[in-house]
């Protein structure tokens, strides 16, 4: 509080001081004139220390302080044009050359504010044609004519180096047409500002612009014909142009106030509208106090070592250009950089470029949401952690595919084996046994290869049920619903398929395809069930697949064991297994996948 105190208390100490300086030199500078024209005096003594207290004023903001410094300038530069009335000397050649820099720093001052630069081409365009030609036009005047053609003692030092008559009235011709080219084509400037504009600026903007626009139209009028040759009537245009001067520097003050007026609102209107705080709150709020509907938050993340979006997505950020007080993109946009209480990045506000023009606003409405964008930067780095979470299980998830892929690949060519070679080898086996049983006349003989008939069946048996679980064509064609139902048709008035239409991912179906073909061929083995009954259902973003039989109910989970295989098969998939099995009351087996 007393810092802030003491920084006021300097502050208005140094405007006083500032004002005080421009109405001494204004009133010392005029005195001969001033004496016979009191009130001419005091209305420049005042308009000298306005415009140099208004510069003073303005030094207090970074962004204003190009501002104050040219209007400082343009009220001494209005002081020292009053030595004309001394007509001695170097003095109305002093104040000549004081008048057009007034003009000149005055006009400038404006087209600075409030960023302290030249916002557009044009301005900047503007401002070099104002320097050569007010610089060229009274060097001109000066070289070509003599002191009593502008209404000064003849015996006053004057650096005339030409001294023609006719050249000097073309010169104030030209000088009086481009001083009103200049006028309007600064008018011209002014409204390009206005329509460029953002919605902070555009009330100021035009309030400055219409001050200004008139003040110069006054100038263009009042300084020509008899002000450019006569010393009373240049006083009499001069007293016109410097009070009519007078309102620019008391516009730019006014627009200062009301900014700040208007920052503030926008501080309560952020801290009203981001409680309670998260990421989507304060960006909406922020979008709404700066009326940036495309403005984005990005934020530092201290795990990560980088930058994630509001969804806690990796993203770059150029942070030599978010530093950069011009701040500019090529596409546009503008990053402002905010750093936490402890110096450390918290979070980059990337908005429209043209706020740049409006950089107090910006950095009321940042300075305000801090504390909440600390908040926010919590929640963003917690969605990172869970986009990274989520990103490493969908890696997980594709390798496991991958793995599934290949392992579907190597089933076909193992189906596509036991069924052409493994199967016609057994049956043209028990073909030649059938033979040799029917040309064999020994008891013993015959018992033998009636047992061995009995085991190639069993083997037969078994090696078509595995090629049935392993990947059958009818499950790309006609789904796990076409396969199971094929499946069940190899086994009939034993096992009964329920299955809904609904087709899945290919890898979801091959899996619980497998995992219920398993299941089946363990309940065919082992169970000695008279009914087997395989089901599989959609509950939400679940399928559930389920085999149920009548059988001993006996079935256990063991390391080597098949259903332990199924377990292991269905968990890679991301699902999970249940077995429910009592002794005479039969097994169900019970599969859970995610779609």
């Amino acid at each position: 509080m007393g810092v802030s105190v003491a920084r006021r208390t300097n502050s208005a100490l140094r405007v006083l001081a500032i004002a005080a300086l421009a109405g001494a030199i204004a009133f010392g500078c005029g005195l001969p004139y001033w004496a016979d024209h009191p009130w001419h005096g005091a209305l420049a003594v005042a308009e000298c220390c306005v415009t140099a207290a208004a510069g003073a004023a303005l030094l207090g903001s970074t962004a204003t302080r190009p501002t104050g410094a040219l209007l400082i300038v343009a009220g001494l530069a209005w002081a020292v044009s009053g030595a004309a009335g001394r007509n001695a000397g170097v003095f109305p050649l002093l104040a000549d050359w004081a008048s057009a820099t007034f003009f000149l720093t005055l006009s400038v001052a404006v087209l600075l504010y409030p960023t302290g630069r030249l916002q557009h081409r044009v301005e900047t365009w503007w401002t070099y044609g104002a320097v050569a030609a007010i610089g060229i036009g009274q060097l001109l005047v000066t070289v070509v004519g003599r002191p009593e053609w502008l209404g000064y003692s003849a015996d006053v030092a004057w650096p005339t180096l030409l001294g023609d008559r006719d050249a000097f009235e073309r010169v104030l011709v030209a000088v009086s047409a481009a001083t009103v080219v200049l006028a309007l084509t600064y008018a011209a400037v002014l409204g390009f500002r206005v329509r460029r504009a953002t919605a902070f600026a555009r009330p100021t903007t035009i309030g400055v612009v219409v001050v200004v626009a008139s003040v110069g139209l006054v100038v263009a009028a009042t300084q020509r014909g008899q002000a450019l040759v006569e010393l009373d009537a240049a006083y009499d245009a001069a007293l016109v142009q410097g009070t009519v001067a007078l309102v620019v520097p008391l516009a730019l003050l006014g627009a200062g106030v009301y900014e700040r007026w208007l920052a503030a609102s926008v501080t309560d209107r952020l801290l009203r509208q981001t409680q309670p705080a998260s990421v989507v709150r304060i960006r909406d709020a922020l979008r709404t106090v700066l009326r940036d509907p495309t403005l984005e938050l990005l934020f530092w993340s201290p795990d990560q070592s980088g930058w994630v979006d509001t969804a806690g997505h990796p993203t770059t950020v150029n942070l030599s250009r978010a530093a950069t007080r011009a701040a500019g993109t090529p596409d546009g946009r503008w990053l402002r950089l905010v750093a936490s209480t402890d110096g450390s990045p918290l979070a980059v506000v990337d908005v429209d470029r043209s706020l740049g023009a409006s950089r107090r606003f910006v950095d009321a409405a940042i300075s305000a949401g801090r504390p909440a964008l600390q908040n926010a930067q919590l929640e963003a780095v917690v969605r990172a952690q869970q986009a990274t979470v989520v990103e490493q299980l969908r890696r997980t998830r594709h390798a496991q595919a991958e793995a599934l892929a290949a392992e579907t690949r190597a089933r076909r060519r193992l189906e596509h084996d036991l069924h052409d070679r493994v199967q016609v080898q057994i049956t043209a086996t028990l073909q030649r046994l059938a033979v040799a049983m029917h040309r064999n006349d020994d008891p013993q003989v015959a018992a033998l290869l009636a047992e061995c008939r009995r085991l190639l069946d069993a083997a037969s048996r078994d090696v078509r049920l595995f090629a049935r679980g392993i990947n059958p064509a009818v499950l790309e064609s006609d789904g796990l619903r076409g396969a199971l139902r094929a499946l069940a048709d190899g086994f009939p008035g034993l096992v009964d398929a329920k299955v809904v239409a609904t087709r899945f991912p290919a890898a979801l179906e091959s899996g619980l395809f497998l995992a219920l073909s398993e299941a089946v061929a363990n309940a065919v083995r082992h169970a000695g069930a008279s009914s087997i009954v395989v089901e599989v259902e959609q509950d939400g973003d679940v399928v559930v697949g389920r085999v149920t039989d009548d059988g001993s109910g006996t079935a256990r989970l063991s390391p080597a064991g098949g259903l332990e295989n199924l377990r292991e098969r269905i968990a890679a998939l991301g699902g999970g297994t249940e077995l429910h099995s009592e002794p005479g009351q039969g097994t169900r087996v019970t599969i859970r996948l995610p779609v």
